[in-house]
């Protein structure tokens, strides 16, 4: 035992004091255990990062600002403050949940209970948004007026990533030249892949951007590159890259929906945005701060351009007007709304003078914005229009120097212009898809194109347009030494179809027809979008993975004339190939046929259609037929719309070798090669005979023709060219084979745009119609 002592001081025994002191520590030690083992207090509940996804899961599709049921819209934190109609204020009463509407309305025992109709919230969800409300309801986001809630959350966060089992497609949807022309910049899907033109391999790919990107722009001094794109039905967001470095400079998100277009002020220092939610916003480069919005078009705006001078902003939209805008003031200064239809693209010409436009009318129209002596002009006018393509014009692009215009549409071509005449240049080749991004060089020497089908070629732009790169293809470079094996094929895209073989067969029965193409033997369909022709794909006994064979079965009824087919791969949907369904029996040509007694052993019975190909250089066919005196002929070509090289050139001849009529193609006024037809009228029956040659005298397999002949019905003009809609016009006609009808009616309902192009409805004895 511990002897008791008295200590100086002590007025008692010292164990007492001994005593209390060992308790008094393990008292201590306890609570010190005890307090480190309590549970920690929570972190307190972030908008931006807990409750804004619940809000933009359970509740934004009844409550943006487009539909904002009850009233109550959640566009934004400022929105969801304001309460609605039948909400008021008390949707969300700071400290009290128990009063906020909000947390009251998703309660399993509410009386109309949130969200409606669906299933109730998760009990962990409520309590979120109840403890949110609890500590005061605050906002951590970076505006409370202008960002969208539906920004601040990712709905595809935590889904699972699915490994692609075949190399898969992503469009080109923008092209982009640095300022010193060495760089061309690329976006598809989620990510940007800069290519170093010297050598044509990436030089760096920038990803894990939020959405699709829809445009990529270099600023004017080359130092950064900006991609814009986001989220359909939920952000627009745009991403800033130092080019240097390429790393990440700032992320900024606005819009309510996808951004579909962003342009560059010449300074650099400003960036317009415009979107699917109809409005544009201008943006401060630098911060990545919205500086204001632009409100007034009512529908999705396509296309945005700053003018050479930085202080007009042009912008194009669905609702079929060209707006131009005092952008730093937020004034509109101008609507141009000649346009028939939507609108996809606007480019300014160099020197501020012109404005250009296209879209689904299928015409360009150039605009005078300003007066020789450089000034703005109260009243932008239209000084030229062209009718450019055979489907939507996607996109515009004038070179630096202004003298060029490029233009690409949906009828897969892509075509230049000579500025400020508008006239016609010789058109690129029929493109293999889509051309969704254009871009010239800054000398104005090359065109880039980027297709749909995921592929990007570079084009000399002089009078003869030639490729540099036609193969360049889009690639995601190799994973760096020791990286983990990327799950995704590094291939963007690579299934293609080749034209069928044959090209074209008789309506009323069966053809075997031979599909070729890279993946095609591996097609799990064949696509026919028009009716009338079915397909069957043949069994092979040993499968090609390039090469399919395919029953057609054409209707006695089917259409006559050019047919989209295509497949569906593994690989993706390449681009359609043509086939060309005909009435008359076809007659193939017979070598050798270049002259008229070669052809006399193998006579032709009229109607055909005919069929060949001037295989080389000088290469002549002659065909030999029986006219009958007063006999209407008619020789019409298919070949350029098919994709032919042939530039045909048709000479009809007696009995005695002396020429009666000749036809050759010729351009249109957009610059579209035109298929010659030739038309006689026989004066004496007897033999006679057609020669087809090639007006350059080239010749090769891909110089083909296919040229419908006999006394075919045909309607070569009609007059007036235009009708006043709403009224029934009568219409003269005039061509071959059309049984004396020489006018016709036809109605035109007052519904009807102005600038619509109709046909002429021509209905023949016995039921037979032409257009």
């Amino acid at each position: 035992m511990t002897r008791a002592t008295r200590h100086p001081g002590c007025r008692g025994d010292c164990r007492a004091a001994l005593v209390l002191a060992i308790v008094t520590a393990a008292f201590a030690v306890a609570w010190t255990a005890a307090r480190a083992q309590a549970p920690a207090k929570p972190p307190r509940v972030s908008f931006k990062g807990q409750v804004a996804p619940i809000l933009v899961r359970r509740c934004l599709a009844c409550h943006d600002d487009r539909k904002a049921s009850g009233g109550l819209s959640m566009a934004t934190f400022a929105a969801l403050r304001r309460g609605g109609k039948t909400m008021a204020e008390s949707i969300v009463e700071p400290g009290d949940p128990d009063s906020s509407e909000l947390i009251a309305s998703i309660q399993p025992g509410a009386p109309v209970r949130m969200p409606y109709r669906q299933p109730p919230l998760p009990r962990v969800e409520i309590d979120t948004l109840a403890r949110w409300v609890a500590e005061g309801a605050e906002f951590d986001g970076p505006s409370a007026a202008e960002t969208p809630l539906a920004s601040l959350a990712d709905v595809l966060a935590g889904l699972p990533k699915v490994p692609l089992k075949a190399p898969a497609a992503d469009s080109v949807e923008s092209v982009a030249f640095s300022p010193d022309g060495r760089l061309l910049a690329s976006a598809a899907a989620r990510q940007v892949v800069v290519f170093d033109l010297a050598t044509g391999k990436p030089a760096a790919t920038l990803g894990d951007h939020p959405g699709p990107i829809i445009s990529v722009r270099f600023t004017p001094d080359g130092h950064t590159l900006i991609a814009a794109g986001g989220r359909p039905g939920l952000f627009g967001a745009w991403t800033a890259w130092d080019a240097s470095t390429w790393k990440r400079r700032l992320d900024a998100r606005g819009h309510s929906d996808a951004i579909l277009a962003a342009a560059i002020s010449p300074d650099g220092k400003t960036l317009a945005t415009s979107g699917y939610d109809r409005q544009i916003l201008i943006w401060d480069v630098a911060s990545g701060k919205v500086v204001r919005p632009l409100k007034e078009h009512s529908d999705a705006v396509y296309s945005v351009a700053f003018s050479p001078d930085g202080r007009t902003l042009a912008s194009c939209a669905a609702d079929r007007t060209v707006r131009l805008w005092d952008w730093s003031a937020g004034r509109r200064t101008s609507t141009l709304s000649e346009s028939t239809a939507e609108l996809y693209a606007v480019a300014f010409t160099p020197d501020g003078s012109h404005l250009l436009a296209g879209g689904v009318d299928r015409s360009i129209r150039m605009y005078r914005v300003r007066s020789s002596d450089g000034k703005a002009l109260a009243e932008p006018r239209l000084e030229r229009s062209a009718f450019a393509h055979d489907a939507a014009i996607l996109r515009l692009a004038v070179s630096a120097d202004g003298r060029l215009l490029a233009s690409s549409g949906e009828d897969q071509s892509v075509k230049l212009w000579d500025l400020p005449s508008l006239s016609p240049r010789e058109p690129l080749p029929a493109q293999a898809d889509w051309v969704q991004a254009l871009a010239f060089s800054p000398d104005g020497m090359r065109l880039a194109l980027g297709r749909y089908d995921g592929s990007l070629a570079l084009w000399e732009t002089g009078q003869s347009p030639r490729p540099l790169a036609p193969g360049l293809v889009l690639r995601t470079p190799p994973a760096p030494a020791g990286a983990a094996k990327p799950t995704a094929p590094t291939l963007m895209r690579d299934a293609s179809l080749n034209p069928p073989s044959p090209r074209g067969a008789v309506r009323g029965g069966k053809v075997k027809v031979t599909l070729t193409g890279n993946g095609v033997g591996h097609a799990t369909s064949v696509l026919l979008p028009e009716g009338g022709v079915t397909a069957t794909i043949v069994p092979a006994k040993k499968v090609d993975p390039n090469r399919l064979e395919v029953e057609l079965t054409i209707a006695p009824a089917a259409r006559v004339g050019l047919r989209t087919i295509g497949v569906a791969t593994p690989l993706g949907v390449p681009g359609f190939q043509l086939f060309h369904v005909v009435a008359d029996p076809e007659a193939a040509e017979h070598e050798p046929n270049d002259r008229p007694e070669q052809a006399a052993g193998h006579p032709t019975m009229l109607p055909a259609t005919l069929v060949g190909a001037i295989n080389h250089p000088g290469d002549v066919d002659v065909y030999r037929f029986e006219a009958k005196a007063g006999q209407e002929l008619v020789f019409r070509v298919v070949a350029a719309s098919m994709g032919s090289k042939l530039r045909p050139v048709l000479t009809l001849s007696d009995a005695a070798g002396r020429v009666v009529a000749q036809a050759a193609s010729g351009r249109s006024g957009s610059g579209s090669l035109m298929e010659p037809t030739l038309g006689w009228t026989a004066r004496s029956s007897g033999p006679m005979t057609l020669s087809v040659a090639d007006a350059d005298m080239g010749g090769s397999g891909g110089h083909f023709y296919r040229i419908l002949a006999g006394s075919l019905p045909f309607v070569r003009s009609v007059f007036p060219l235009g009708v006043e809609r709403g009224s029934t016009a009568r219409i003269e006609v005039d061509g071959w084979n059309l049984g004396g009808v020489r006018e016709v009616a036809m109605p035109v309902a007052a519904t009807v745009e102005p600038g619509t192009i109709v046909g002429v409805p021509v209905v023949l004895s016995g039921g037979k119609g032409r257009q």
